[in-house]
């Protein structure tokens, strides 16, 4: 491969890169902290690119460049030119059996108006004997995207600790609400039926007061 070519390949690396951390795209693929690594990397990419792109003498070191080697980059180009779309319930249904480890809340809110929790959280909740965050007879907030089985319905989130490909799934079972289309973003409003939830392979169920559709987040991943 020439260093023309070579240039071109990190020219074309470091501008997948920069897009994807500059628009936001990257935290289909990872976390949020990822940015300034994935920035730097694009940064540095690019001043590597510059010299042999630039270079004129080519003479002694040009070596021709099988047209299969091109084909390299398309994978590369393709991510630029159209990013995958998040990860959704295509996956959270095939992996609704890989029970992760619910999160603990990090703040409860006092008050009587409705309990704002991730599914995550609420599964946790639901699985503690001693009721701490007080689910019985509040009403409980959970927004997430609509995965469905052959039984039921689910709000449902991934919750990513590196990448999207360690992503598990955490979700509530809805009842009492006819299902929204799978994907669509809504949020739940309902009252927790008292005793789901307490085994880990069983999501907890909140019977439905309302469903509201919702614009999806930035950052669709918890």
């Amino acid at each position: 491969m020439t260093p023309r070519t070579q240039g071109v390949v990190l020219a074309v690396l470091a501008a997948v890169l920069l897009r994807l951390a500059w628009t936001g795209e990257y935290l289909r693929f990872v976390t949020p902290w990822m940015r300034w690594p994935l920035l730097g990397a694009g940064i540095i990419l690019g001043f590597l690119a510059l010299r042999p792109l630039l270079r004129t003498d080519r003479g002694s070191d040009h070596h021709p460049v099988p047209r299969s080697a091109w084909l390299l980059i398309l994978p590369t180009l393709v991510v630029f030119a159209v990013a995958p779309p998040p990860l959704g319930a295509f996956l959270a249904e095939r992996r609704a059996d890989q029970v992760g480890t619910p999160r603990e809340p990090v703040q409860i809110a006092a008050g009587t108006g409705p309990l704002t929790l991730l599914p995550g959280e609420l599964q946790w909740a639901a699985a503690q004997p001693d009721d701490p965050v007080g689910l019985a007879g509040r009403e409980v907030s959970v927004t997430g995207f609509v995965s469905r089985d052959a039984e039921a319905w689910y709000v449902t989130r991934l919750e990513v600790f590196c990448c999207a490909a360690d992503a598990i799934v955490t979700r509530v079972r809805v009842a009492g609400q006819d299902p929204p289309p799978r994907d669509e973003w809504v949020e739940v409003v309902g009252t927790w039926v008292a005793g789901t939830g307490s085994d880990p392979a069983a999501p907890p169920v909140l019977e439905a007061l309302r469903v509201t559709p919702q614009q999806a987040p930035r950052n669709t991943y918890g």
